[in-house]
């Protein structure tokens, strides 16, 4: 699973994402997925974040996840 929250996250969203990494730790990874505005822009030019913004906070996040996944063996790519 994917922990996805921006900075203005509320301190509840925040506090539920901890307490799943504690309880859930080899569940949740480690890499946090930041907001990103881009992200709502790539659809509408019919990209995919990795081709609109290549070195953008976006793509570097969903990379390190993929990263954190690989390492844990649940995906190969």
């Amino acid at each position: 699973k994917f922990r996805m929250y921006g900075r203005n996250a509320s301190v509840l969203s925040r506090d539920v994402a901890d307490q799943l990494q504690r309880d859930l730790p080899d569940s949740v990874l480690n890499t946090v997925i930041r907001d990103d505005n881009r992200h709502g822009e790539a659809p509408a030019w019919r990209k995919p974040i990795a081709l609109f913004d290549p070195a953008g906070r976006g793509d570097q996040d969903y990379r390190a996840a993929l990263e954190e996944l690989e390492a844990r063996r649940m995906v190969h790519v």
